[in-house]
């Protein structure tokens, strides 16, 4: 999984995007938990548009502005402590 501004939540195992995406249909909340390491990796296939997403969970280490962006979005940014 990785995840990459401005299009969202991204799958390197083709066979998960299906379930992932059906799923996404069915919530009320969708909430992606991606640490820091996962930021701008080179993706395979998009798995969830960001539009889709209402909350993020990452780590301290995430990039500031990278927090920014997607608060400036309209998302709910959880920083979670270590």
């Amino acid at each position: 999984k990785s995840f990459r501004f401005p299009n969202g939540a991204y799958e390197h195992t083709l066979t998960l995007i299906p379930p992932k995406q059906f799923l996404t249909s069915l919530a009320n909340k969708v909430v992606l938990c991606v640490d820091h390491t996962k930021f701008g990796v080179n993706p395979l296939c998009i798995a969830t548009p960001l539009k889709k997403i209402d909350t993020i969970v990452t780590d301290f280490f995430t990039p500031e502005d990278d927090i920014k962006k997607l608060v400036a979005l309209g998302k709910e940014v959880i920083v979670a402590s270590v």
